[in-house]
This record gives C-alpha cells, structure tokens and sequence, in this order.
C-alpha cells in the first residue's frame, strides 16, 4: 500500500482537476462512473479487466496452461486452484508468482519458460503457486482491484516515466 501511495496522490489530484472541469450534470455522472468503477473492481469480470489494464496480464495460452497443468491440478486437488481463481501471465522479471485482488493469481512468462526448459522442476512450481495462493487466501492484496481502479489516471504517467528512464540507462 505505501508503494502505490504516490500514484494515489496523484491520481487524486488527477480526478480532482478533472472533476472541477466537469459541468455540473458531468460530474454527477462522473461520481457514479467512479463509484461503478469501484464496485466493478470488487467483481471477477472487474478483477479480469484490471488485471490486463494495469498489470499487463493476460490468459495463459494453451502451450502456457499445458506446461503448467501439473500444478494447477495439485492445486486443484487441495480445492485451491480453478475455478476459485483466474490465472493469468505476466512479463515480470523472474520466476515468481504473484496475485491480485482477490482471486487472481500471476504467473510470470520467465516461470513458464524455465519449467518448459527444465531449470525449475514439479515441487518448485508448485511452492511458487502456493505461495501465490496464499497470498490470495491471507487477504494481503484484496485491495488491489480497487487501488488499480483509483490510480487508473496515474497509469501513462508511469509508463512515459519508465520509459524515459529506461531510455536514459
């Protein structure tokens, strides 16, 4: 939470500017947009849509889902897996699993690569995807669908920001 508080901040300040725009019957709407918004991120359909928006994730291929099938099974044996959570891809760095909101789980692209190649085997992918869903279950990032949603404005922000610095180094 304290990571993305400046990205709040200014998303805040963002949506104030917009909304002292706004004729007076826009903004009514655009309290009723915000509060949608917020309601929508709280919903699986919501949680999908913010996923691929702000953290770039997608649907695993049918190559992805193969190669990570084994897992996902166990998981679902324990009833931790699907349908009680939305898997998706991620291009982060590394071979982690992450979540958001409250029933996504994110597998990073470079994960599925080393288990295609043979560098992480059945036991690792497995403890990353429990770690995964143990963050989901502890309520750690139950938030974040809504914290997407809040900082939605800030988003090109820091993505023209990255992209200088990345030009820069």
């Amino acid at each position: 939470m304290l990571a993305e508080a400046p990205g709040l901040l200014a998303s805040l300040v963002i949506w104030s500017m917009v909304y002292a725009l706004l004729p007076g019957w826009a903004r009514s709407v655009a309290l009723v947009a915000a509060a949608l918004l917020a309601a929508a991120s709280q919903s699986r359909v919501g949680e999908r849509l913010l996923t691929g928006l702000a953290v770039g994730a997608r649907r695993p291929s049918a190559a992805e889902q193969a190669t990570l099938a084994d897992g996902i099974t166990r998981l679902c044996e324990q009833r931790m897996g699907p349908p009680a959570i939305d898997v998706r891809v991620v291009r982060h760095p590394g071979w982690g699993v992450g979540a958001f909101g409250r029933r996504t789980l994110l597998v990073s692209r470079e994960m599925i690569i080393a288990v295609r190649r043979g560098t992480l085997n059945q036991e690792e992918v497995d403890a990353l995807l429990v770690a995964g869903v143990g963050m989901l279950r502890s309520g750690i990032v139950c938030w974040d669908g809504l914290i997407a949603a809040a900082t939605l404005p800030w988003l090109p922000v820091r993505t023209v920001f990255a992209g200088v610095v990345q030009a820069m180094a």
